[in-house]
């Protein structure tokens, strides 16, 4: 499977016929009069986040003041003022870029990167034993070596390598954490608060294609080595379970692009932006009049919220750049997802994304598009920080066990009263304890609910929130012991032509599995290689054996392998007399009476016909029911199979 993205970096070059326009350009934007604006000379080309109703382009290193929709932004410059921490004063936030490779050496970069602190730079070895080596940047995936960024070497310094580009993840680095104050370039949108930002590139070739199983080795590399956020400026239409059970198990919240083919992801899925995790938040991208872009995937019940992704500069390979997309739009939520994060220790991605959503601001253009039709607004954001509660409840799990044909079938229903979120739910067989399934040890993830197990036996359960909260479970896993049911009767024929065998088999628990029979009596090895098949899922079977047969034996087995033998003895006991509950009766037209024949010996197989000596005036059915049709005398004559027969007389209308 291939994962493509949408390069769309634009290459700037100068036009002669905007001279004009670039040299008369002299509107900056107005900046807040409170706030310390950060010095970094590119800050006004950021309309994403503060939007006067207008903003600078550059082209190379001329401005042309281009104008937007007014306060179509991110509030970014009023979060950073309203910041309750400095900098110095903020945990440490990792955030991992799997994407192409990002460009280390950048001079807005290169304080902002995560490095690998038990890892000795160009020995040749792993030092921290992670399997990785010299991974001091991060992993690049794609050529399988610490390489991450890709350069080619000039006089005046370094350009991007074409043949393995990695400007993308160098501009979404850029969005997210590039140096502020530092006199050049531009600031990243988390960039006041401790942030390092890991390069995981699956990306590669000139064509920037990847692998669904690189992303998550990525993913897992993030996790084990302390990310707390992943950007996933990427897609791909091919759904992979492994994908969705990593990231879902995850301890990381997740930024993902929504996409740029301007489809309904609702319809036409893209992943892993249409997952419905609750630490992934998916993104569309707007343009900066607050329309969603004419490329911008979007979904009414998949993509999550939008954010500016159009004509955003940011860093490149060696230089900066300008690029749209949704691409660009989640870097700009990751940095805010960011400041969240460096708030304080023991917060959770479903919390983030909730503060995300519940402050954003609605954009009516967005209505019937996404799930929450508005933009975030970092600065509400960070006022609201103060109102962020830790989720200390343990989630739990119950249990109901069932038989599904040969499997034992489990349903595990989890609940999280916290409110953080059920970030894992696994079991092995055995007694284990919590830090077996902390360090994912060859335990086994439960998908959709339910768990299939071939034995019974103790099984131990792990459940785990966002917020680190456990719970686990050592259960006895019963199974079916119990054979099946099987209930039988037989009739003779009236004429002693045959034997009517008349049985059913049940099985409450796994299920009838196979019905055997063979004329006599056996035991259950016999069945090994012979007997007769009846269909089980039959709920009632008749079989006519002849009038010799003197014994029939069944074998039943379960979907749980409980079998066992049933024996039927049918014998041909003729009636030697037979008496009536009445002789005599008068019936009033119309009534009724039921005639009940009394068969001695007491076990004869005999069965009963009635007739009546005129059916004008009695009618009577195969059950001995008499009514009066008329007025006169008549009979009921009962004769059994034998041919002992025994009459009553009735009266039956006025001449009674």
């Amino acid at each position: 499977m291939r994962i493509f993205f949408k390069n769309r970096i634009k290459l700037i070059i100068f036009p002669l016929l905007l001279l004009f326009l670039i040299l008369s350009s002299g509107n900056q934007t107005v900046l807040a009069e409170n706030f310390d604006y950060p010095d970094d000379p590119y800050n006004d080309a950021l309309w994403a986040f503060d939007n006067p109703g207008y903003y600078t382009h550059y082209y190379g290193s001329f401005p042309v003041t281009q104008s937007s929709v007014k306060d179509v932004d991110m509030n970014i410059w009023d979060a950073w003022e309203n910041y309750p921490l400095t900098k110095e004063e903020t945990r440490p936030v990792v955030i991992a870029v799997i994407d192409t490779g990002i460009d280390y050496r950048h001079p807005d970069l290169r304080d902002s990167m995560w490095t690998n602190p038990n890892e000795i730079p160009d020995n040749g070895i792993d030092d921290d034993g992670n399997g990785y080596v010299d991974d001091i940047y991060g992993w690049d995936f794609y050529n399988n070596d610490a390489s991450v960024c890709h350069y080619i070497e000039t006089e005046n310094g370094y350009t991007v390598d074409p043949d393995d580009n990695d400007n993308h993840g160098t501009h979404i680095a850029g969005i997210i954490a590039a140096t502020a104050n530092n006199s050049i370039g531009i600031s990243g949108v988390a960039s006041n608060v401790n942030i390092k930002i890991m390069s995981l590139k699956i990306h590669g070739g000139s064509s920037s294609s990847g692998s669904v199983a690189n992303a998550i080795k990525a993913i897992r590399y993030a996790e084990a080595m302390g990310a707390d956020i992943c950007n996933l400026s990427w897609g791909t239409a091919n759904y992979s379970q492994a994908l969705e059970l990593t990231i879902r198990e995850s301890s990381m919240l997740f930024i993902s692009a929504a996409g740029n083919n301007g489809i309904n992801n609702n319809s036409t899925p893209t992943f892993p932006a249409s997952l419905r995790l609750p630490n992934l938040i998916s993104v569309a991208y707007i343009r900066n009049d607050g329309t969603l872009a004419e490329d911008s995937n979007y979904g009414v019940s998949t993509v999550d919220i939008a954010a500016p992704g159009e004509d955003i500069y940011s860093t490149l390979v060696g230089k900066y750049g300008y690029s749209s997309g949704t691409s660009m739009a989640a870097p700009h939520i990751t940095g805010l997802a960011a400041m969240i994060y460096a708030y304080q220790e023991n917060i959770y991605p479903a919390q983030v994304k909730e503060l995300i959503i519940n402050t954003m601001t609605p954009l009516d253009a967005l209505t019937g598009y996404l799930i929450n039709p508005g933009i975030p607004d970092a600065g509400a954001a960070i006022r609201s920080l103060s109102g962020i509660t830790t989720d200390t409840s343990e989630p739990f799990l119950v249990f109901d066990t069932s038989f599904e044909k040969d499997e034992i079938c489990v349903h595990v229903d989890a609940f999280d009263a916290g409110g953080s979120g059920i970030r894992k739910i696994r079991y092995i067989y055995g007694s284990k304890s919590a830090d077996y399934f902390i360090s994912d040890n060859g335990s086994s993830a439960i998908l959709d609910n339910v768990v299939y197990l071939n034995k019974a036996g103790y099984y131990t359960f792990y459940v785990e929130d966002y917020a680190g909260n456990y719970q686990l479970y050592n259960l006895y896993i019963e199974d079916d012991t119990l054979v099946p049911d099987f209930t039988a009767s037989y009739q003779v024929a009236p004429d002693y032509s045959y034997i009517a065998v008349h049985f059913s088999a049940s099985d409450e628990d796994s299920g009838v599995k196979s019905i055997k029979y063979l004329a006599g009596e056996f035991t259950g090895d016999a069945f090994l290689f012979a007997g007769e098949h009846l269909d089980p899922s039959v709920k009632e079977h008749t079989l006519y054996l002849a009038p010799d047969v003197t014994a029939l034996t069944f074998y039943l087995t379960d979907h749980r392998g409980n079998a066992t033998t049933y024996v039927i003895r049918p014998e041909i006991i003729p009636a030697t007399s037979l008496y009536l509950n009445v002789t005599e009766r008068a019936l009033e037209y119309m009534e009724t009476f039921q005639l009940q024949p009394l068969i001695f010996p007491w076990l004869s197989t005999d069965g009963v016909s009635y007739i009546s000596t005129d059916e004008s005036i009695l009618v009577v059915d195969n059950y001995g029911l008499v009514t009066a049709i008329g007025s006169g005398t008549a009979q009921i004559k009962v004769t059994t199979h034998s041919g002992i027969s025994a009459v009553c007389k009735f009266i039956a209308g006025s001449d009674n």
